[in-house]
């Protein structure tokens, strides 16, 4: 979303609010982590805006003094260590309810590796330690549901990073990701399900700071 549409979204959520008085509509905003940006996000959007929450995301790795797409390329140990110290550094905010695909560094490689677990074990280290829930993407199942045959890997979510966060104790948020109207409560279910196959802990509404009507 473009800046030039955040005040359309907004007054979308508002009238949706007054529309459905029945359903409770929460207004949140999944972030990029641009350090600078930190305060607009504290003053604007939580601050005057009043909005619920904001969603932590690494779609982007500050490397070099540039910023590397986080979903190509992800193949070497200095650009893994990179988004780990990214994400890391997004689990210590207080800004954000939870961080949005963590595990989008697999889509770079096709085979599990000791540079991909590790890179796994540091950003778990940091949710355990800060408390702070990891998303199982339903956006990322609905694509894999779509592939077949050698196309089926690599994707998200990463099998392999959730098995190794099952040794943590750490809790995920099962989230559809739509991005478009129909996919609103898509894939929640599946989420639920790959959550429980691996023993993970689903964020609580009490943890999440959501109040039940």
């Amino acid at each position: 979303m473009n800046m030039v549409e955040l005040d359309d979204y907004h007054r979308a959520i508002k009238e949706a609010q007054q529309t459905f008085p029945d359903v409770r509509v929460l207004a949140g905003l999944e972030c990029e982590d641009f350090e600078d940006c930190r305060s607009f996000y504290e003053d604007e959007i939580l601050g005057q805006r009043n909005f619920d929450y904001l969603i932590g995301a690494g779609h982007f790795t500050p490397l070099r003094d540039q910023w590397e797409d986080s979903y190509f390329g992800m193949t070497s140990a200095a650009k893994l260590r990179a988004y780990s110290d990214h994400l890391c550094d997004l689990t210590e905010s207080s800004l954000y309810l939870f961080i949005a695909h963590p595990d989008v560094f697999g889509l770079s490689s096709g085979h599990w590796n000791e540079d991909l677990k590790a890179c796994s074990q540091d950003i778990l280290a940091a949710a355990e330690a800060n408390q702070k829930p990891l998303e199982i993407n339903g956006g990322g199942i609905r694509k894999l549901a779509q592939r077949s045959g050698e196309e089926a890997h690599p994707g998200f979510p990463l099998r392999e990073f959730w098995e190794v966060a099952s040794d943590y104790r750490v809790t995920v948020v099962c989230n559809s990701d739509a991005h478009q109207p129909d996919h609103a409560m898509a894939s929640i279910k599946e989420c639920v399900q790959y959550a429980e196959e691996l023993g993970l802990t689903i964020a609580s509404d009490e943890e999440l700071g959501i109040k039940l009507l």
